[in-house]
């Protein structure tokens, strides 16, 4: 594909209802009212303080906002940062290089990718997997079904004066599958269903691992947290060599981001690979 230029700095506004068929706009995006993309579709920024449903996959050749309800069905590659005080939904794989920022209602189905620092603030469901190449900080409540893969982690709970045990329960952030942290890791009210590696380990009150704990420098435990099964201390180099494993199971993910397909002709976007484009029939064999 050829390299994204953007044509215009006025960015294309929807302020009613609207409804495009997708492809390359070379030009930011704002929603104010309700939009409707039925195809993959590239652009710059993306604003949203409406109502924004894709059907497709984005690529986003700069930063994503919404402070409305934002839903795709597709993929998404966000080259810049990401920042959502409203409701976000991704149903497929979702990539940010960018900072990530969310205050709101945050919902991923697919595996997420995160190239920079990432703060959910607010309530987070990941179906999938989580991998990032920098620090993860959660101070919300945050419901993550896979693995965790970071080179920090902090999870601690949203303090909103809920110092009645039954309601605790409300602000326990959960994590499925294993976690594994290149650096420091540190939980508060966290339950932890999978094995726990890091360099060094924080564990604070009102949480659970289930799974063994590995280490490497140190450990610091709660006092009144009781571990089904002690923590193992590893060398370096067993820790390493299992964290280089996991990650390389997924380095692809970070270089190999799905894009949609677009015909070279007449740009429109294409659903499936195929031998001519059904908008302008040029032979795609090429």
């Amino acid at each position: 594909m050829t390299e994204f230029k953007k044509e215009s700095e006025i960015p294309l506004s929807f302020n009613g209802f609207s409804k495009i068929g997708g492809g390359i706009i070379p030009r930011d995006i704002q929603v104010a009212g309700m939009a409707e993309f039925s195809h993959n579709v590239e652009c710059g920024d993306i604003q949203v303080s409406g109502t924004l449903r894709a059907r497709g996959n984005i690529i986003s050749h700069g930063k994503m906002s919404n402070a409305g309800v934002l839903r795709v069905d597709g993929s998404v590659d966000l080259h810049g940062a990401f920042e959502s005080s409203g409701s976000s939904t991704f149903q497929d794989k979702f990539t940010c290089s960018g900072t990530l920022t969310s205050s709101g209602l945050l919902k991923c189905r697919g595996k997420v990718i995160l190239k920079a620092k990432s703060l959910f603030h607010g309530a987070t469901r990941i179906q999938s997997d989580v991998i990032s190449n920098s620090s993860i900080e959660s101070n919300g409540v945050t419901i993550i079904r896979g693995n965790v893969a970071a080179h920090s982690l902090r999870v601690w709970p949203y303090e909103a004066g809920l110092k009645i045990k039954p309601l605790k329960k409300l602000t326990e952030s959960v994590i499925h599958g294993n976690i594994l942290v290149k650096d420091h890791a540190e939980i508060k009210r966290t339950r932890i269903h999978g094995d726990f590696y890091a360099s060094s380990i924080l564990i604070g009150e009102d949480s659970n691992v289930e799974g063994t704990i590995y280490y490497v420098d140190s450990i610091e435990v709660d006092s009144n947290v009781s571990l089904p099964r002690p923590p193992k201390q590893i060398s370096r180099g067993e820790f390493k060599q299992a964290i280089e494993q996991y990650f390389a199971a997924d380095h692809d993910e970070f270089e190999q981001i799905r894009e949609p397909l677009f015909c070279p002709g007449c740009g429109q976007p294409l659903e499936e690979p195929s031998k001519f484009c059904p908008f302008c029939g040029i032979s795609l064999r090429d």
